[in-house]
């Protein structure tokens, strides 16, 4: 279950790149993303790879990788917002 969730995400962070035509990812702004964060509890997460943009998450973002380490711990309610950086 939790593979396929990493699997979903990094799918979601691809299409970051290369928006297909019929959207059906929800898209939020990103104070909606903060407000989410900051009340919710909701991860951010950049949908690049750590070496690919050093430097350049939001505050209190988290990694692919290390989303991918936490993903045994989290509940399935777990809300998840990837940003493309």
């Amino acid at each position: 279950m939790k593979n396929t969730l990493l699997l979903v995400l990094l799918l979601m962070a691809a299409s970051c790149a290369t928006p297909p035509a019929t959207d059906r990812v929800p898209r939020i702004s990103p104070r909606e993303a903060h407000e989410r964060a900051e009340r919710r509890g909701a991860l951010l997460v950049c949908a690049y790879p750590a070496e690919k943009c050093p430097g350049t998450h939001l505050a209190g973002a988290i990694t692919l990788e290390e989303l991918e380490a936490r993903l045994p711990s989290l509940g399935a309610d777990q809300e998840i917002i990837l940003f493309c950086g």
